[in-house]
């Protein structure tokens, strides 16, 4: 019976690709475990005003609303406003639920995400393989600052990536389309 399943999955290259994992899986795969199970993963918190963030977060979950008055500096009481409050909501939340595990697990899924994401985009616009993933390495290498909380510190490392690639790419897409492609196609 094992014998038979093996072929029925060979005569169907479907199911092998849907089976087997594609490059930018195992690049996400090992990015997601490089960035959440090694030691990496401290760092990914080394932002200091992320337990800001995860406070604003919960305490816009108890108020249902978005604070206008600065509650914790020597500024308290003085006019503020949360900016990246959708980002503290989350965080927030995800303390509540997980800890700060699962601030780190949620920002180590953005991280590898994107740069999966990437090398996907360039695979599709017809990059080389080999090409395509030393330049996302070297992306990664080169982001790695930002991940690690050793940047500006102003913006924490989950939000620096979302701010920096997401818009990127989006622009791409909006370029690609503007020269007559239909999402990612090659054109």
């Amino acid at each position: 019976m094992a014998i038979r399943s093996i072929r029925s999955a060979e005569s169907n290259p479907a199911a092998v690709r849907w089976l087997l994992p594609s490059i930018a899986d195992l690049l996400f795969a090992a990015l997601l475990a490089l960035l959440a199970f090694t030691d990496l993963s401290v760092r990914l918190l080394g932002d200091a005003g992320i337990g800001w963030h995860i406070r604003t977060g919960q305490l816009i979950l108890a108020s249902h609303e978005i604070p206008r008055v600065d509650p914790f500096s020597s500024m308290a009481g003085q006019p503020w406003f949360a900016w990246e409050w959708l980002y503290d909501v989350v965080v927030g939340w995800l303390d509540r639920a997980a800890g700060l595990n699962g601030v780190v697990l949620l920002t180590a899924l953005i991280i590898a995400g994107l740069f999966a994401w990437t090398f996907r985009l360039m695979l599709r616009r017809g990059t080389n393989v080999l090409v395509a993933l030393v330049l996302v390495l070297l992306a990664v290498s080169a982001a790695m600052i930002h991940f690690q909380g050793l940047g500006s510190g102003f913006w924490s490392p989950a939000r620096k990536t979302v701010r920096a690639l997401i818009p990127i790419l989006c622009l791409l897409l909006l370029l690609l389309r503007a020269r007559g492609c239909s999402g990612l196609c090659r054109c």
